[in-house]
């Protein structure tokens, strides 16, 4: 029970940081996340199997490069793009949901620990 306890807080605490964080990050984080979700309904087997569904992923994809490009500089920005640039490279190669998923989490943490924004408690409270 106690070890429950200690994970509901850290994740209170993890989504108080995201709800706090550049509003950019939000947004990055938020595509990243819904890349990662519905790839799954838009390529199978190489294959388009939803044109819409699609199209979303090439467009959130390019808007995660073009909004990582507008944050403040920092010394993890030149990885991000080049994690950003290959999901758009997968993306379009129509590359498997596991990689897509993969390719698309790695990134989605990374803004948030990488730019300034209200810091977490040091301790649980």
């Amino acid at each position: 029970m106690r070890a429950f306890r200690l994970l509901s807080v850290l994740l209170l605490l993890f989504a108080a940081c995201v709800a706090h964080a550049n509003p950019q990050v939000q947004t990055i984080w938020r595509l990243l996340d819904y890349v990662a979700v519905d790839y799954p309904e838009a390529v199978r087997d190489g294959m388009v199997i939803n044109q819409l569904e699609y199209d979303e992923m090439q467009e959130f994809s390019s808007t995660v490069r073009e909004r990582l490009g507008q944050l403040p500089d920092h010394p993890a920005t030149t990885e991000l793009d080049t994690q950003a640039r290959a999901l758009q490279a997968s993306i379009a190669g129509k590359a498997a949901p596991e990689q897509v998923e993969r390719q698309a989490r790695a990134p989605a943490e990374a803004p948030l620990q990488a730019l300034p924004g209200p810091a977490p408690p040091a301790s649980v409270p």
